[in-house]
């Protein structure tokens, strides 16, 4: 199972990376659109989650290849990237959100 997930590791990047920005979406329309403050922490969850599974293939490619190569460092820069400057860019986006949603709805 451990072959298959890295030789198609790319595959698995891309849908890690599209349940990322899924639940960022998601967490948007739940928080401004339904107002269900409550659901959007799940899908908070959810974009940890993938950010977890990303590292667990970056593990999964070094321990098998035994040194980095450009997928592992492209991970490993996407998740740095998230848990720090991500935070403020997302923060500016639902800043945003808010903004344009609370114009629409006045």
């Amino acid at each position: 199972m451990i072959d298959f997930i890295l030789d198609y590791k790319w595959y698995f990047f891309v849908a890690g990376e599209i349940i990322f920005w899924g639940s960022i979406i998601g967490f948007l329309l739940l928080r401004y659109v339904f107002k269900l403050n409550r659901l959007n922490k799940y899908l908070i969850l959810l974009w940890l989650l993938s950010d977890l599974w990303l590292l667990t293939l970056v593990i999964l490619d070094f321990m098998r290849t035994g040194h980095f190569n450009t997928f592992q460092i492209l991970i490993i820069i996407a998740v740095i990237y998230a848990f720090t400057e991500g935070k403020k860019d997302i923060k500016k986006l639902d800043g945003f959100v808010n903004r344009t949603i609370t114009k629409w709805q006045s």
